[in-house]
């Protein structure tokens, strides 16, 4: 009796031996996976806040832009003696907030579009801008997009739908 006592407690001991190796082998495997986890969201977080930084920095620079426009405007105004219409003016910032976003190459382009000619070719905006020729004919084309000019593929005209400064 007493050997089938202990048989049966070695067998025990045995099982519950398996048993502890199984269950430190989940928690090692669920600590892997719980590190993982933590990983992937620390990974996430990053990206998340370099998102938000790097729109943070954006929206900085389209306010500068912002406020740049408004000084260029009043001085437009102000050298030309001319009255500016604050809603058509509200209506550019608008527009080039909300469809072109990165607004410094176009708002040079509409000042330019709105000097003494009604038609400028982009070899002339190109000249009078500054600015490199792949990044006037872009910009053209997102003023375009945003219906606030037309563009002729095969003479490579601009022209002003409307003006907003008379």
């Amino acid at each position: 009796m007493k050997d089938s006592i202990e048989a049966k407690f070695g067998s025990l001991y045995t099982e519950l031996k398996e048993l502890q190796t199984d269950v430190l082998g989940a928690l090692e495997e669920m600590e892997r996976e719980h590190a993982s986890r933590i990983k992937k969201l620390e990974t996430e977080n990053d990206e998340l806040r370099r998102l938000y930084d790097d729109a943070n920095s954006k929206l900085k620079r389209i306010e500068e832009q912002l406020n740049e426009t408004v000084q260029k405007l009043e001085e437009y105004s102000k050298e030309s003696k001319r009255d500016v219409d604050a809603l058509k003016l509200l209506d550019i910032y608008l527009v080039l907030m909300g469809e072109v976003f990165n607004s410094s190459v176009h708002v040079r382009l509409l000042f330019i579009l709105h000097g003494e000619k009604d038609v400028y070719t982009l070899d002339e905006l190109t000249r009078a801008s500054g600015l490199r020729g792949l990044e006037v004919k872009q910009a053209v084309f997102e003023l375009r997009n945003a219906n606030l000019v037309t563009y002729n593929d095969e003479t490579q005209e601009v022209r002003l739908i409307n003006r907003f400064i008379e």
